[in-house]
């Protein structure tokens, strides 16, 4: 396994001529997930004043569900379609968007493994946050290989994923910690250094996904 330092800086040297392109696949994977729908219909429902203010809320409440529904169907393609890029980006490609779509057309899997991995990181999380923690760690490859094996099912993916991340859950969650100070600075740039940060992270997991997969050859 090369160390943390390499696979660093491989992922700063694939998206040093691509990083617009990457943030923007990035954004549109975010915005997908409806997460900004979420906080719009908290914070709607987070004020009552009047008759008027409670009528606007009740209509975001019927539309939150609508959109949550879209969110499911859209972003597990996106996501399948982000990981692809960033695949194939780290064999030296300037993918740009070509690659986003590659999830729509597996969309019965991709739909199937977000809703699996969804619930069994949700009951192992019912245990305790630890064990949810891990398992999350555990199932995180399994988007990568399905973006690579598009002819496997969403089942075998997770367990592929499982089997590839053992022994090694300590070595990914280290790589996330190490990104501390980089998430530090979106925070103190109001979300500007996202833009770097993010391609930066999901180019240095990809790495990671490619290391374990040739450590297993």
């Amino acid at each position: 396994m090369i160390s943390r330092k390499e696979l660093k800086t491989n992922a700063k040297c694939t998206i040093r001529n691509n990083v617009m392109t990457l943030f923007f696949i990035n954004f549109l994977v975010s915005v997908s997930t409806g997460r900004q729908t979420l906080l719009n219909a908290l914070n709607l429902n987070s004020f009552y004043t009047d008759d008027n203010t409670f009528r606007y809320q009740t209509n975001w409440s019927f539309l939150f569900f609508p959109m949550c529904l879209v969110s499911i169907l859209i972003f597990p393609a996106l996501l399948i379609g982000q990981k692809k890029t960033y695949l194939q980006n780290a064999q030296g490609e300037k993918t740009g968007l070509k690659y986003l779509m590659a999830g729509f057309s597996n969309y019965g899997n991709s739909i199937l493994l977000y809703i699996l991995t969804s619930i069994f990181t949700m009951l192992w999380s019912l245990l305790l946050i630890i064990p949810g923690i891990i398992k999350m760690i555990s199932y995180s490859m399994a988007p990568y290989i399905l973006a690579e094996n598009p002819e496997i099912s969403a089942l075998e993916a997770i367990n592929l994923s499982k089997r590839m991340t053992d022994g090694h859950k300590w070595e990914l969650f280290t790589l996330y910690l190490s990104f501390f100070w980089w998430i530090m600075l979106c925070v103190v740039t109001f979300g500007v250094a996202v833009i770097y940060v993010g391609p930066y992270v999901e180019a240095t997991v990809a790495n990671f996904y490619i290391q374990l997969k040739n450590d297993e050859k």
